[in-house]
């Protein structure tokens, strides 16, 4: 048993360290153009919350896929359906961006009663 566990446990790890460093392409699978405000979105790498998701913050999943859902900010990976990526590589609309961050600011504002 314990053998199996020392050959185990050192596979099992090299593939969690390879899944956090990784970068997931959603490219493919997405337009060119945001849907949202209708321009021409550039292909980046965007940083990425492994293993986080974005229905624990009910506002700011609103927003994002109403407002600004190819920002350039901190993504998190299960809205996206991978678990362990630390990037995205994805279409970022400026539009959204600048969204994004209006949004921020405003979240953090004093003046927010949900802070």
């Amino acid at each position: 048993m314990i053998v199996i566990l020392r050959l185990l446990l050192p596979a099992v790890a090299a593939v969690f360290l390879v899944g956090c460093a990784s970068t997931a392409d959603l490219t493919a699978h997405e337009s060119s153009t945001c849907e949202v405000h209708h321009c021409a979105m550039t292909i980046e790498t965007v940083p990425c919350h492994p293993g986080g998701t974005s229905d624990y913050l009910p506002a700011f999943q609103i927003a994002r896929q109403s407002q600004f859902p190819h920002h350039g900010g901190w993504h998190f990976s299960e809205d996206h359906g991978y678990m362990y990526a630390r990037q995205l590589r994805t279409h970022v609309c400026p539009e959204c961006t600048k969204s994004y961050e209006r949004w921020q600011t405003a979240a953090r504002s004093p003046l927010n009663s949900t802070n």
